[in-house]
């Protein structure tokens, strides 16, 4: 089993035909090693891990693997969370265990809320997150923003956000699932801006 597969196994067809090209947008894919705003090392799509240094450079065929076997790895942090979910909490709980990790997201008040029974307050933590290195940063309110659309919401949320050229731009999506016999297709469209197309999962 392919670490996309791991990840359709873990959250389900539908979120995870969100959640990739979600986390994609918002984190965008540098093909080659940076610092992130806090100085940590990173590639390609928000990938960090001590195999990194800087001066290396990656393909978008190695990129892509990387943010599947991220997000398969992260998706164990929903075990933490013993509520039912819908797609859409799926999906915006995982960005946001992508995000902060593993540890920072089971530790969380957004978790404790959502094993009580408390979905809409688990949602509205998302909101807090906002600070990285005791700085708020702008692209993290957008995409916590971003996240707690997708909480409430759902996945038929109509539309997401995304930076470009230091101006707001609106990405229409729509989601379908398509029924044969025992398997499904989910199709996501990602109507304008860079990450537009069709993915299927």
């Amino acid at each position: 089993m392919n670490y996309k597969q791991k990840l359709i196994a873990a959250i389900g067809a539908a979120a995870a035909a969100a959640v990739v090209p979600f986390v994609a947008m918002y984190e965008g894919t540098v093909h080659r090693t940076y610092r992130d705003p806090i100085g940590i090392v990173t590639a390609c799509t928000g990938h960090t891990g001590p195999e990194l240094r800087m001066g290396q450079t990656f393909t978008r065929e190695q990129c892509e693997a990387m943010l599947y076997q991220d997000l398969a790895q992260h998706a164990d942090a929903l075990a933490c969370i013993r509520q039912p979910m819908t797609d859409g909490q799926r999906a915006a709980f995982l960005s946001f265990a992508f995000n902060v990790g593993e540890g920072a997201f089971c530790g969380s008040t957004l978790v404790r809320k959502a094993n009580a029974g408390d979905m809409d307050g688990a949602c509205a933590e998302l909101s807090r997150w906002t600070y990285a290195g005791g700085k708020q940063l702008p692209g993290l309110v957008r995409r916590r923003a971003a996240e707690r659309q997708l909480c409430d919401r759902g996945l038929a949320i109509g539309q997401l956000f995304y930076e470009s050229n230091g101006a707001r731009q609106r990405v229409h999506v729509s989601t379908r699932v398509h029924s044969k016999s025992v398997s499904r297709v989910i199709t996501i469209a990602v109507r304008r801006g860079p990450y537009r197309g069709i993915q299927h999962v």
